[in-house]
């Protein structure tokens, strides 16, 4: 669980780089472009981490938290809360379900 934390939480750093970059990129570039080339070195960066840190494994789960954090309105506290109650959610889950598939039906 605390391997996904990690890499949940890498994807809400990353959203948040990609707003910090965007204003930088579209003043030169404009909006579309800007926000293109911010989510490709955003992109890449993610990509060379994964190298130095192999316990940031999950590609999906970098991209679905990125998205979280924007949907949240650009929120970091909301994404955080969001994600971390997910997880526990999930994890509350996998175990009912093991100690269900346990569990002899009469």
């Amino acid at each position: 669980m605390k391997d996904r934390q990690i890499t949940n939480l890498s994807g809400v750093f990353w959203g948040y780089v990609i707003t910090i970059l965007l204003p930088v990129f579209s003043s030169i570039m404009g909006a579309t472009m800007g926000l293109s080339v911010a989510v490709g070195i955003v992109s890449s960066c993610n990509g060379f981490s994964r190298r130095k840190y192999p316990h940031l494994d999950s590609y999906q789960e970098t991209f679905i938290s990125c998205s979280t954090f924007f949907a949240a309105n650009f929120s970091l506290t909301r994404a955080v809360i969001g994600l971390v109650a997910g997880t526990v959610l999930g994890y509350v889950s996998e175990v009912g379900g093991l100690m269900m598939a346990n569990k002899e039906v009469n």
